[in-house]
């Protein structure tokens, strides 16, 4: 029985064909992408409803913790979606 087992194992392990290794995606690169999406979605709002100066700081705020250029324009282009509607 233990021998038909180990032939077993070295049949499945000849029969495995190497493919590409799974590389899930880079964590830290997907956090900072919904953490400036959703910065500017939370800016957006509050141009939306006119407070203008709460989503600056919020949009200064969230550029001091990670310097990305969506979130340094991010009031500018609320204003400009806003202007459009």
């Amino acid at each position: 029985m233990a021998e038909q087992h180990r032939q077993m194992e070295k049949r499945m392990a000849d029969s495995r064909v190497p493919g590409p290794a799974f590389r899930p995606p880079e964590t830290p690169r997907l956090a900072d992408k919904n953490f400036v999406e959703q910065t500017r979605r939370l800016v957006e709002i509050l141009v939306g409803v006119g407070k203008r100066a709460e989503a600056q700081k919020i949009s200064d705020e969230g550029f001091a913790l990670l310097p990305d250029p969506g979130l340094k324009t991010a009031v500018a282009d609320a204003e400009a979606r806003a202007g459009k509607q």
